[in-house]
C-alpha cells in the first residue's frame, strides 16, 4: 500500500485551502459556477487528512468520563462550531462536551459557534473531555462531526484503544 507521510498531508490541506480561498474571491464577485466550485473544494478534504488531527492512543477513561486528544497539525482554523461526536456508536450529548486548552482554560462545546469560534492555529492542541459511560478495554470507533472555517462541514473517524489499566 502507499504510504503518505504528514508532510505530504500537510501540503495537500494547504493546496486544498488556499485553492478554495482563491475560487471564494472569485465567487464573490458574482460567478455562481466558481461558488459551487468553491463549495464542492471546502468539502474535499481526504479522510486521511482529517484523521492527521487525532492524536492516537490519546483515548482514555477518566473519572465521569472519556477523554481523547486533538492537535491541529495541517493547517491555521477556526473551530466554528461541534455537530457531533460518537464513540462507539454511542452519541455523546454536546453539552457533556468541554475543550481543554493548554493555558488551562476549559471551554463548552455548546459555547462555540460562528458567532463565538475557537482559534484552532497550527500546532495547538484540544483535550476532549466527555462526560459518559467509561469504556471496556479494546479497539473503540470515534466520530467528531465538526464545522471548521474555511473548510465547512467535517467529519473525522478514527478507531482508538483503551489499553489496561488506563483509567
Amino acid at each position: 500500500m502507499f504510504k503518505i507521510n504528514n508532510k505530504i498531508y500537510s501540503h495537500l490541506f494547504n493546496l486544498f485551502n488556499a485553492l478554495s480561498k482563491l475560487i471564494a474571491i472569485f465567487a464573490e464577485r458574482n460567478h455562481t459556477t466558481l461558488l459551487t466550485i468553491h463549495l464542492a473544494i471546502s468539502m474535499f478534504i481526504p479522510s486521511l487528512v482529517i484523521k492527521q488531527l487525532y492524536t492516537f492512543n490519546s483515548l482514555r477513561n477518566i473519572e465521569g468520563g472519556v477523554q481523547f486528544s486533538i492537535k491541529n497539525r495541517l493547517s491555521d482554523a477556526t473551530f466554528a462550531e461541534l455537530i457531533s461526536v460518537k464513540i462507539s456508536e454511542q452519541q455523546v450529548p454536546l453539552d457533556g462536551i468541554d475543550f481543554h486548552l493548554e493555558d488551562g482554560t476549559t471551554v463548552a462545546a455548546t459555547s462555540i459557534n460562528e458567532n463565538a469560534p475557537l482559534n484552532f492555529p497550527l500546532k495547538r492542541i484540544l483535550l476532549v473531555k466527555c462526560r459518559t459511560n467509561n469504556l471496556s478495554e479494546g479497539k473503540h470507533a470515534i466520530e467528531v462531526v465538526f464545522k471548521a472555517k474555511p473548510f465547512g462541514k467535517l467529519t473525522l473517524k478514527v478507531d482508538d484503544s483503551i489499553q489496561k489499566n488506563s483509567d
